[in-house]
């Protein structure tokens, strides 16, 4: 078996990701979520592991969006 489980807690140095990498990871990031949310061109040095990035990305994205708890599902 091939698979390779990656701690989420795991720095992306850690796991062999350089600097040109990281730089990649954020515009294939940007790409993908769209012009609408603006990434700092920093984040995945700011947020060095793929947990504290993805909880950052999803605070940007969703950060207008009503809680799914207060909101009713049928009315």
């Amino acid at each position: 078996d091939d698979t390779y489980v990656v701690d989420d807690n795991q720095g992306f140095f850690d796991l062999g990701v350089n600097s040109i990498s990281i730089i990649e990871l954020t515009d294939t990031l940007q790409a993908r979520i769209g012009s609408e949310f603006n990434l700092p061109s920093t984040i995945a040095f700011d947020y060095s592991n793929i947990g504290a990035l993805s909880k950052k990305i999803e605070e940007i994205m969703f950060k207008n969006e009503p809680e799914m708890e207060n909101t009713p599902l049928l009315e």
